[in-house]
């Protein structure tokens, strides 16, 4: 081909589609026809793929964040049954049990005063009026499985 040749345009838009491809080799050397690196047809597509799929997967994101879909909005929330003056106790069946154990057949207490002593606690937070959050003690009784 002489220099004088003109390009045709399926050349010319050949040419300005593979020069789109992103994922091109380069080479510390020039080719034939000049350029420092490897474009194709192949990476022209794989370069068009990828970048449909990440526009496609940012306008997605962006219509949820517009729109508020797909949105966790945490709340907490407290269905109040009874009022903060109810006490639900074992005279209406309440029954705990906890303790320490060794795990062998001997049913007396093997607490030590020497390293404290073991006692339940009950946690509130969240009623009106009161602030913060409260530890009470459950009153307990000691009992033996006789």
């Amino acid at each position: 081909m002489s220099e004088n040749h003109r390009k045709s345009q399926c050349e010319k838009f050949s040419k300005g589609a593979i020069s789109l491809d992103r994922f091109g080799q380069s080479f510390n050397f020039r080719l034939p026809d000049g350029r420092r690196d490897k474009r194709t047809w192949q990476g022209m597509v794989f370069t068009f793929v990828v970048s449909t799929a990440i526009l496609f997967y940012a306008a997605i994101q962006l219509t949820k964040l517009i729109s508020y879909d797909d949105t966790t909005i945490m709340l907490s929330a407290r269905d109040s049954f009874f009022g903060t003056d109810f006490e639900f106790n074992t005279d209406d069946g309440l029954m705990l049990a906890f303790g320490l154990t060794a795990y062998d057949s001997n049913y007396e207490s093997i607490e030590d005063d020497d390293y404290g002593t073991l006692k339940a606690y009950y946690k509130t937070w969240g009623f009106e009026g009161a602030q913060g959050e409260a530890f009470t003690e459950i009153p307990s009784t000691f009992c033996t499985l006789n």
